[in-house]
């Protein structure tokens, strides 16, 4: 028994030396001021939070800084985001938002929830506009939210996501089923 808790212990001491840190370290007030409840979601989204209800891309890119400072390890070998790096991803989603037309804080969710920002500015525009046209193109997020007849609604971000993740969405049905 005295071993398998060394071993624990040992796996907790050592998995907590290995992990990132971060940027700033947080305080407990900021730390309540950032809490926001855990909420699950199913369904079709057409009773999910409203686009007026989303956070705000600064806050967003905020929240996400940390992370991304930390985050092309996970890839093996791959070197992180330096400063100038991470200023680019977000000069490169203002720019593919602008030109077309998809929310900001919908690309950076998906950068997030893809790569945790582990790319390129050609990819951001590759997965926002797509890769049509070029030998094993696809969809991106701007042919997605076309697809999900409701391309400026949150129900339609939602639908949108699901034919990135998943290639297809049965309408009328659970989000979350496979």
């Amino acid at each position: 028994m005295f071993s398998k808790a060394l071993i624990i212990a040992l796996a907790m001491r050592l998995g907590a030396s290995a992990a990132p840190t971060s940027v700033a370290e947080p305080t407990a007030g900021s730390l309540v001021g950032r809490y926001v409840p855990y909420q699950r979601f199913t369904g079709d989204g057409s009773h999910w939070s409203s686009m007026s209800a989303w956070t705000s891309f600064d806050t967003m890119w905020d929240n996400s800084q940390a992370f991304m400072t930390t985050s092309c390890t996970q890839f093996g070998g791959t070197a992180n985001n330096s400063p100038a790096e991470i200023a680019d991803i977000k000069y490169a989603i203002s720019s593919i938002s602008g030109s077309s037309g998809i929310d900001p804080r919908f690309i950076l969710a998906i950068i997030m929830q893809e790569s945790g920002a582990s790319i390129i500015a050609g990819m951001i525009r590759d997965g926002s506009t797509g890769t049509l046209g070029q030998p094993g193109g696809g969809d991106g997020l701007q042919q997605c939210l076309a697809q999900s007849g409701s391309p400026y609604s949150a129900q339609g971000a939602y639908v949108a996501a699901r034919i990135y993740n998943s290639g297809s969405y049965a309408w009328g049905t659970d989000l979350g089923t496979p």
